[in-house]
C-alpha cells in the first residue's frame, strides 16, 4: 500500500475518532429560551398541560391519546403522533413534575431521542416569563455525536415551537 493511501486512511481514522469522541464528551444538548406571554401564570401552566392545543404548537403532531398501560400512575403519559416529511413518529410523552402555575418538566421520549424540558414560569396576573431549559441525548453514539454539533439546530427548533406556544396562549386569552 503506498504512504498516500496510509495517511488517507489514518486521517479518515482521526476525524472518525474525533466524531466519536464528540458524543462522548458532550453527549447531552442543552438550550435555554426566555419567553415573555401577555397571559397570567395560570393561564399558561393550563396551556402546556392541555393536549387539544397541542397540535398548534408542536410542529407535525397529528394526534394525542392518553397512554392505556400507564403503570406509573402519579405521571400523566400521552402517546403523540408526528408526521414529518410524509413520516410518522410516536413519542411518549411524561409530565414527572407539575407545580400548578409555576413549574413543569416533561419528557419527550422516542427511538431516536429523549428530551427532558424544565419551564419555570415567573410573573403576575397579566404577563408571565417563561424560562424553558432542554436537555436532548440520543440513543446510541453516532446520534450523541450529531447531536452534539447540531446544538443551533436544537435551539432554533425551540424557540420556534415556544414562539408558538406564545401565540397560541395569547389568542386563547383574547377568545375568552
Amino acid at each position: 500500500m503506498s504512504n498516500g493511501v496510509k495517511y488517507l486512511l489514518a486521517g479518515i481514522a482521526v476525524v472518525a475518532m474525533g466524531f466519536v469522541t464528540m458524543g462522548i464528551l458532550h453527549p447531552k444538548v442543552a438550550c435555554t429560551s426566555h419567553i415573555e406571554i401577555n397571559a397570567s401564570s395560570a393561564l399558561v401552566f393550563q396551556s402546556v398541560k392541555d393536549t387539544s392545543l397541542m397540535k398548534f404548537w408542536i410542529h407535525g403532531l397529528q394526534s394525542v391519546s392518553a397512554e392505556k398501560n400507564n403503570k406509573e400512575s402519579n405521571k400523566l403519559k400521552y402517546i403523540l403522533r408526528l408526521t414529518q416529511k410524509e413520516k410518522s413518529m410516536d413519542m411518549i410523552l411524561t409530565y414527572d413534575s407539575l407545580v400548578p402555575n409555576s413549574f413543569c418538566v416533561f419528557k419527550l421520549d422516542n427511538d431516536v431521542y429523549t428530551s427532558v424540558y424544565s419551564l419555570t414560569l415567573t410573573g403576575d396576573s397579566v404577563h408571565t416569563i417563561l424560562n424553558v431549559e432542554t436537555l436532548t441525548h440520543g440513543k446510541n453514539i453516532f446520534l450523541r455525536s450529531m447531536f452534539a454539533l447540531s446544538r443551533p439546530y436544537f435551539q432554533q427548533q425551540q424557540d420556534s415551537v415556544f414562539s408558538k406556544f406564545k401565540t397560541v396562549v395569547e389568542e386563547k386569552l383574547r377568545s375568552r
